[in-house]
């Protein structure tokens, strides 16, 4: 039973860390400080340096400024134009590819910061889970989908995208949870704890693998790879 924010850092342990797309909508970010919910803070936590690169300028400057967050300003398809000149053991870019209108663009300029041995960790919605399917079939998709998304990703079509723009596969699967199991589960009453997680547990053991609310592929650059 994988969970998004946790198994990402699984991955970060110890680990220099370019995430991108850091930010995760402005102003919702500084609730989720609050919240203990902002993927970039448990990266920090545990990442031996974490950087992050964003589109959004005042969020990037708030960050540092204010929380001392390290960050850079720029656009994950102009990836060539960002003044940094370094390579990471570990990219991330969480429910990130959703958002864009040139993937493959920025695929190609993510590789200026990939060396042989690093990963490229990409979480997306899952075109299929069951979730989504669910509302579907009940709501037209602009009643629920996040306005600033352009498309939905199976795991055979991200797939596909990542294999054209020469990756390959380290471990291509899903996530059964958003954030944290810890997160999902919290109670200040015992009781109610442990229910929660036995009712998480029978939900995923009656799901279908396929049918999980998103995908986490880790990748690799496949020509450095061979």
């Amino acid at each position: 039973m994988i969970y998004r924010i946790d198994q990402i850092l699984e991955y970060c342990k110890g680990k220099k860390v370019l995430h991108l797309g850091y930010v995760q909508h402005s102003p919702k970010y500084k609730k989720q400080i609050e919240d203990g919910t902002w993927l970039h803070a448990h990266i920090s936590k545990v990442a031996k340096e974490a950087v992050g690169l964003d589109i959004l300028e005042d969020a990037v400057d708030d960050l540092q400024r204010n929380y001392g967050y390290k960050g850079y300003v720029g656009n994950v398809e102009r990836l060539q134009e960002v003044d940094l000149k370094e390579t990471f053991d570990v990219i991330v870019a969480g429910e990130l590819i959703e958002h864009l209108e040139n993937p493959g663009l920025f695929l190609e300029g993510v590789k200026n910061f990939l060396r042989e041995d690093s990963i490229l960790i990409i979480t997306t919605p899952n075109a299929f889970g069951e979730t989504y399917q669910k509302m579907y079939n009940r709501k037209p998709e602009a009643e629920w989908v996040n306005e600033e998304h352009v498309t939905w990703y199976s795991s055979y079509t991200l797939q596909r995208i990542l294999e054209r723009c020469g990756y390959e596969e380290s471990l291509y699967g899903y996530y059964f949870g958003y954030e944290t199991l810890k997160s999902d589960v919290n109670s200040k009453v015992s009781v109610l704890k442990y229910l929660r997680l036995m009712k998480r547990k029978w939900s995923y053991f009656r799901l279908k693998k396929n049918r999980q609310i998103g995908l986490l592929f880790v990748t690799k650059l496949a020509s450095l790879a061979k």
